[in-house]
């Protein structure tokens, strides 16, 4: 966005093939993060999603994450 500021999205995706079985699948996750620097600190904040988290979407298991962080140099 600009000198301080930075956005970006992410896009992510496994596949799982067994070789002694026909069972497969696929995991996909997504976030997206800004940062803001100013000086020698930084602010992060991060948001996500994980799908289908033991490769299986028969059991929608999904993983919701979301993280700040706060990182100085002296």
């Amino acid at each position: 966005v600009n000198d301080n500021l930075s956005v970006s999205y992410e896009e992510e995706r496994s596949d799982r093939t067994l070789i002694e079985g026909t069972a497969s699948g696929t995991v996909e996750a997504h976030a997206i993060q800004a940062a803001y620097t100013m000086g020698g600190m930084t602010l992060a904040l991060s948001q996500g999603t994980v799908d289908a988290v033991s490769y299986s979407s028969s059991t929608g298991a999904s993983i919701d994450q979301t993280l700040f962080s706060m990182s100085m140099a002296f």
